[in-house]
Formats: C-alpha cells, sequence, structure tokens
C-alpha cells in the first residue's frame, strides 16, 4: 500500500527536523526547502501517475510549482528542459 501525500510530508517533516507546516508554507530557508523538495521526489515516487499540477496543489502552491521544482531536482534548468522537449 501507497503512503499518502500527508504521510510521506509528515515523515519528510520528521526527517529534516521541520514541520508539514514548514514544508507547505513559503519560506526559502534551506533545511525548508530541502525537506520540501524531499517530500515532493518521495510524492513523485510513490505516485507517478499524480500530475504535476496535481502535486502542486497537494503542496498548496502555485499550479506550475512542482513541474518547476521536480526540473531543478533533476538537475536542468527550465530553458535545458524545455529545449529537451523540443528535440
Amino acid at each position: 500500500m501507497a503512503f499518502t501525500y500527508r504521510q510521506i510530508m509528515a515523515s519528510a517533516a520528521a526527517e529534516y527536523g521541520v514541520t508539514v507546516d514548514d514544508i507547505l508554507g513559503r519560506s526559502t530557508q534551506a533545511d525548508i526547502l530541502t525537506a520540501r523538495y524531499a517530500a515532493l521526489a518521495a510524492c513523485r515516487a510513490a505516485h507517478p501517475h499524480v500530475s504535476e499540477t496535481r502535486l502542486s496543489s497537494w503542496f498548496e502552491k502555485d499550479p506550475s510549482w512542482a513541474a518547476y521544482a521536480l526540473r531543478r531536482l533533476a538537475g536542468r534548468t527550465p530553458t535545458e528542459a524545455r529545449t529537451a522537449r523540443a528535440a
């Protein structure tokens, strides 16, 4: 059975010493960003069928946030990702 996105966020929050509210918030502190991106990566791995728009809503972010964050996690800038899609 897959973990729910809330369970994944709670686990990431505990692992990184932040709260779920921190993960859902707007802070750009390095420790919170690390936890937020770890939670996003875990949510994507646990729920690969879920759209990036839905992932963004789980994190209470703008609809394009997850797409941008996942590209960053993959080590590509938005411009590089667009170029790769066009090729």
